[in-house]
């Protein structure tokens, strides 16, 4: 009100962001904003030394991964569950495989522990992911180790690499049987995908995107936008390759990503 008196537009439009780099701002600008953003010039790096060490890092995993920015592991593989006396999801292969993500990452010496984040839409796969990071010897300390927010929570945080598990997972057919209206939700995905500022790393099913709108939850985007917010990441994504991640076993046992907890630990105590 005190605005509108004072000249000022009911509702004032960012113009500028200043958090992101190029490659994980092109989403956000061409779909959600419909070019009404833009990226401050200052940012507009995508070669960033962190970029590139997350590209180097990820390379021990798939040698061909040449994308930056935002980067989409699908595990077709692992399955959600819902947990014991609740209702929350959890999703035990997504948790083992974003912690050995971490590890490996941890090995580089220009990515520190406090520059990570994980982000999950669910509560319980919160809990989980705490409990699987801590055996992983991932620290979960709150000021000196990595950033652990539901995305409900996340709003005015930012990590300069951030790992976001979608959690909900595909029957052996590579069905969509569920699809939480949380997950659905138009502004908890705007949140999710904008708070990283070098390296985005999804966790989820490729399968998912692709079959979201039978669910028609998408409509309403559809007639503004000609597509839903998770039918436009799916066509984002598709331009560079999805990786898909191999089944896993519930503990993975690597030493050459043990190496990093080392550094990890010595990170921690300087």
């Amino acid at each position: 009100m005190r605005l509108r008196v004072l000249g000022w537009p009911a509702q004032a439009i960012l113009r500028y962001q200043y958090r992101m780099n190029s490659e994980l701002s092109r989403f956000l600008i061409n779909y959600a904003y419909v070019g009404e953003l833009e990226d401050a010039p200052e940012i507009k790096d995508t070669n960033s030394k962190l970029n590139l060490a997350v590209k180097e890092q990820l390379s021990h995993f798939y040698p061909n991964t040449k994308r930056q920015g935002m980067i989409f592991f699908t595990c077709t593989s692992a399955r959600h569950e819902t947990e014991a006396n609740g209702t929350s999801l959890l999703n035990q292969g997504h948790a083992n495989y974003t912690a050995t993500i971490i590890k490996q990452l941890l090995r580089h010496d220009a990515i520190d522990i406090t520059d990570i984040g994980y982000l999950t839409y669910c509560k319980a796969q919160l809990g989980h992911f705490k409990k699987r990071a801590s055996k992983h010897h991932i620290s979960v300390d709150r000021r000196n180790g990595i950033d652990m927010k539901t995305v409900n929570s996340s709003q005015g945080s930012e990590r300069l690499i951030v790992l976001l598990d979608f959690v909900v997972s595909c029957n052996d057919k590579g069905e969509v049987e569920v699809l939480s209206s949380f997950i659905r939700n138009f502004n908890r995905l705007i949140v999710a995908l904008s708070r990283a500022k070098d390296a985005l790393i999804i966790i989820g099913n490729h399968h998912l995107l692709e079959q979201v709108q039978k669910f028609g939850s998408e409509m309403e985007w559809v007639k503004r936008y000609g597509k839903g917010p998770l039918t436009a990441l799916y066509d984002h994504i598709k331009e560079h390759k999805i990786i898909e991640v191999p089944q896993f076993t519930s503990d993975v046992k690597d030493t050459k990503a043990s190496r990093g907890s080392d550094k990890q630990s010595s990170k921690s105590s300087a």
